[in-house]
């Protein structure tokens, strides 16, 4: 495993080099900035979402509630994003007064919070049944047991 200490292996610390790219870090020259990088491999998956691993031996993502599927850990985006606004102060794009930076971090938030409500428009619950509580959702008449 990856943490702030580092990787136990070689293989998981080329896995995270690669995965910091995906996100546009590079582990050695945004070291920096690697924080984002560890926080985003090791996050936990939203609430109805499962890994899983495709016959060919590949990992991706499944959303029971709606029946999407990823090959991108769906809080690959957040990071991302997070990873741009963090590129943005330190080129200097943004006045590096610590009250605008603040402003800066704190819309990201608000914009990332009214996704997930967004994304929760239309759930209902929890309901009780024989099977434990439920969430049910109007629109894609889908019920989820979490």
């Amino acid at each position: 495993a990856c943490d702030k200490g580092g990787c136990d292996t070689a293989e998981e610390a080329a896995d995270l080099r690669e995965y910091g790219q995906g996100l546009g870090v590079d582990v050695e020259d945004d070291a920096d900035i690697s924080w984002i990088v560890q926080e985003a491999f090791n996050a936990p998956l939203p609430a109805s979402w499962s890994e899983h691993i495709d016959d060919e031996g590949r990992l991706y993502f499944f959303r029971e509630a709606s029946g999407e599927s990823s090959w991108e850990h769906p809080m690959d985006a957040v990071y991302r994003e997070l990873v741009d606004i963090v590129k943005e102060v330190r080129r200097g794009d943004v006045r590096s007064d610590e009250s605008d930076r603040a402003r800066l971090v704190h819309g990201h938030l608000r914009q990332v919070h009214q996704r997930a409500l967004d994304a929760l428009e239309g759930w209902s619950g929890p309901y009780s049944s024989s099977e434990g509580e439920y969430y049910y959702n109007a629109a894609l008449k889908v019920s989820v047991w979490e």
